[in-house]
């Protein structure tokens, strides 16, 4: 049985053989199975307290948003990348990790192209959670898995670094 908030991936002699919905199903055979992926969000929520900007001053932030993976709608997605991350598709602890993993490098990409005052002032701060959206969009693509809500409701704090 695939429930409403599942995809159903079915196996036959260890190979895929098909990805179905919401349903019931039978199969009869040695060598068959069914895993099943959710398709409901899982959130996630990164903070790194010290991220350096162009001009050195450090700020911190804090990244959420919801995690997808692929649904029956992306089938083919599913199935080309079920050897490479059929872990990621399966444990929320494991797609969690990795998502944190790339939001931190989102997060430094964004914040350390800009200066202090570029990422945390007025609208500059809709502009940094836009190129975080984007790049950590960018990243997630490459699993198979959509980024979505993302949102930083920044702490921020700042220290010049003194040269000695």
């Amino acid at each position: 049985m695939v429930n409403q908030n599942e995809v159903g991936v079915q196996f036959r002699q260890g190979k895929i053989y098909n990805v179905v919905g919401p349903g019931v199903y039978s199969d009869m055979g040695l060598f068959v199975d069914l895993k099943h992926v959710s398709s409901q969000a899982v959130p996630f929520s990164v903070e790194d307290p010290e991220i350096i900007t162009s001009d050195k001053q450090r700020i911190g932030l804090v990244v959420s948003g919801d995690i997808f993976r692929p649904n029956l709608a992306q089938k083919d997605l599913l199935l080309l990348n079920w050897s490479k991350y059929s872990n990621i598709y399966l444990d929320n602890n494991i797609l969690v990790n990795r998502v944190e993993a790339l939001a931190r490098q989102a997060m430094k990409v964004c914040v350390g192209s800009r200066k202090f005052d570029d990422s945390i002032i007025g609208t500059a701060r809709d502009a940094l959670r836009a190129c975080i959206d984007d790049e950590l969009s960018l990243l997630a693509n490459n699993y198979g898995i959509e980024i979505q809500n993302v949102t930083v409701p920044m702490w921020s704090y700042h220290l010049k670094y003194k040269r000695l």
